[in-house]
This record gives structure tokens, C-alpha cells and sequence, in this order.
């Protein structure tokens, strides 16, 4: 192996090794629907961030819009919801 090829292949290992710990340090989140309680018919809509730093500028849509059997009024909470900002310090 050549002196370039040692350098070409030292390159690509220090950007893999980059790539590899700022993806170590970066937010995941997940949004997810579950049941409340196991056989229930109500359910949770929960969005979480499972990484080790901070989610920021986080916007989520669901389409088709949620919906509930309560009636328009319900949609129409749930709607405003999904829509508003988090509290501060959770954005």
C-alpha cells in the first residue's frame, strides 16, 4: 500500500470516527401511539426524545389529522394540542 493510499484510508477512518461520535451525541426522537391501559380503547399519544442531548426546533404533524369518537369538540382540542408550542425549556 502506497503513502497516498495510507493517507486516503486514514482520512476515510477520521471522518467515520467524527460521523460516528457526533452521532453518538445527537437527539432521537420518537413519536409513538399505544394503548393507556393493555385492551383499553383509549389511547396515548407520546413523543419523546431518547438520545443523551436536547431535541430543539422539534415540529411533529399527523396526517390524517387525530381524531375522537367523542365528537368535534374533542377533535377540535385535540387539534389545538398537537398544534401549540411545548412549554418553555422543553422545545
Amino acid at each position: 500500500m502506497s503513502a497516498r493510499d495510507q493517507a486516503e484510508a486514514a482520512k476515510k477512518a477520521n471522518e467515520l470516527t467524527e460521523k460516528a461520535q457526533q452521532e453518538q451525541v445527537q437527539p432521537y426522537v420518537v413519536a409513538d401511539i399505544r394503548e393507556r391501559v393493555p385492551g383499553s380503547q383509549l389511547v396515548v399519544f407520546s413523543i419523546e426524545n431518547t438520545g443523551p442531548t436536547m431535541a430543539r426546533d422539534v415540529k411533529v404533524s399527523v396526517d390524517p389529522p387525530l381524531r375522537s369518537t367523542l365528537g368535534e369538540e374533542s377533535d377540535q382540542k385535540s387539534r389545538r394540542s398537537t398544534e401549540s408550542e411545548p412549554p418553555n425549556g422543553a422545545s
